[in-house]
């Protein structure tokens, strides 16, 4: 999902970058995901002074990092608990594509 949602974003995350994220986003909804990708989007803009950002052209924005992610995750928490994963477990056993 993160290499997806960041295709279209310069980035210089590796394949290990993007599996050390799955890591740290294990647990999260898709919707927590997205809301990781968006704010690390905004880390190179942030790094940005007020006095440069008018001046600043789109190639002169660092590339979205590692770095950048790890900053979204002390900023976005996962909206999905464990008891809520364990019940749309039991949920699709029962009445989703994992009945039988």
């Amino acid at each position: 999902m993160v290499s997806r949602l960041m295709s279209n974003e310069r980035n210089s995350l590796r394949d290990t970058d993007i599996d050390e994220i799955a890591q740290l986003t294990d647990g999260y909804s898709g919707a927590d995901v997205k809301n990781v990708c968006q704010e690390a989007a905004l880390g190179p803009i942030r790094s940005i002074s007020f006095t440069q950002i008018e001046f600043i052209s789109h190639d002169q924005v660092n590339p979205i990092g590692m770095n950048d992610f790890k900053t979204a995750l002390t900023r976005v928490r996962s909206s999905v608990g464990p008891s809520d994963l364990d019940n749309y477990l039991e949920w699709d056993k029962l009445y989703g594509s994992g009945s039988t």
